[in-house]
């Protein structure tokens, strides 16, 4: 918007430098002059055109129509939509856990050490884990999370995905 004064207004300083020094581009001067105060007008112009035309509609008038008979008011019908249904989260027995497969973890409130996996799509999301390895003990793994059986025959190693 103020792109076009602004190219008046170099123009006007730029004739006079290029008179005292001689140097080139008097040409280019004048035509950035005669572009500028064009698009300054056209500028213009159509912020009064916006600022006649460009309102709200809620100045336009309505004319009433008369039928014979009165017919009533359409009802309006609010729907509403209802969330999506949340995703199917199947909980998985560690020894079914596979390398490569993507899990979910809760904690369960029986102690802070238990765990629940949850087999979910892959995906870079928050929460989502990968398994790494299946290991004897959980202290092999080094990885972000160690989930094993309560027999602690054996431990599954789990880094996010």
């Amino acid at each position: 918007m103020l792109i076009p004064p602004a190219g008046v207004a170099f123009g006007h300083l730029a004739l006079p430098q290029i008179k005292r020094t001689g140097q080139r581009g008097h040409l280019s001067a004048v035509a950035g002059l005669v572009l500028g105060y064009l698009l300054t007008v056209a500028l213009v112009v159509g912020l009064i055109l916006f600022a006649l035309l460009g309102g709200d509609d809620d100045d336009a008038t309505v004319t009433p129509t008369t039928t014979a008979a009165a017919t009533p008011a359409p009802t309006k019908t609010v729907t509403s939509m209802a969330p999506p249904p949340t995703r199917k989260r199947d909980k998985i027995n560690l020894e079914a856990a596979t390398v490569g497969m993507c899990v979910e973890i809760q904690s369960r409130d029986t102690g802070a050490d238990a765990l629940d996996l949850f087999e979910v799509e892959c995906e870079q999301r928050d929460g989502v884990y990968t398994v790494v390895k299946r290991v004897a003990a959980s202290s092999d793994c080094n990885t972000t999370y160690a989930a094993a059986p309560p027999n602690r025959a054996f431990a599954v190693c789990l880094n996010k995905y």
